[in-house]
């Protein structure tokens, strides 16, 4: 592992309000850039069903090439550790329909540390419900981000945000394809930049 990919590693946090979906996603998305290679247009097509975790060693598989990744004593640098707490905080999301359950676990789990159980020991397989799933949904530090779901209120006489009226009806010239997206948040967390964003 370079010294450049180690340091964002270690920065992410992992426990107490830090710990939140956001950095168990961001510890996934630096694994499989960083440690397996992946390119971002890769990335976006992954699904759960791509990645599984056995006995120390993370699979990863992609439309045209496989790449295993093998344990680090470190676990904060471990992938396969990383890519199977992300399968497991996905899974979670079929198992409580509440995503405030999910954040809650993650939210008061141990602190990660090097000497931190390796979770990637045995076998860390998704249900078939979760595995045609993306792998890197749009998430947020409270959870997934879905059209469906209401997204959290303004504080109480907060005003309303509006738009100039010439803009509402235009598309945003900023959006970023999903690729684009990914690949500008992995620069800013290979640099250490603390303003990137919270939501991919």
């Amino acid at each position: 592992m370079n010294e450049v990919l180690e340091r964002a590693m270690r920065s992410l946090p992992s426990q107490g309000r830090g710990g939140s979906w956001v950095s168990r996603r961001d510890r996934a998305l630096l694994v499989l850039h960083g440690s397996a290679g992946l390119s971002y247009a890769d990335m976006c097509d992954l699904t759960v069903a791509d990645v599984t975790v056995i006995d120390t060693t993370a699979r990863i598989t992609t439309g045209n090439r496989t790449v295993r990744l093998t344990s680090d004593t470190d676990d904060v640098l471990c992938g396969p550790c990383a890519l199977a707490r992300w399968l497991r905080t996905l899974e979670m999301t079929l198992v409580y329909p509440d995503q405030r359950v999910p954040t809650a676990v993650i939210t008061r789990s141990a602190p990660l540390a090097a000497q931190s159980p390796h979770v990637c020991e045995g076998t860390t397989r998704s249900s078939l419900a979760l595995q045609q799933q993306t792998l890197l949904p749009q998430i947020d530090q409270w959870g997934l981000v879905t059209p469906a779901q209401p997204r959290r209120r303004p504080l109480p006489g907060a005003a309303p945000r509006k738009l100039p009226k010439q803009q509402r009806a235009q598309p945003d010239r900023h959006t970023h394809t999903r690729a684009q997206y990914l690949e500008a948040h992995t620069q800013r967390l290979l640099h250490n930049d603390q303003s990137a964003t919270n939501t991919a």
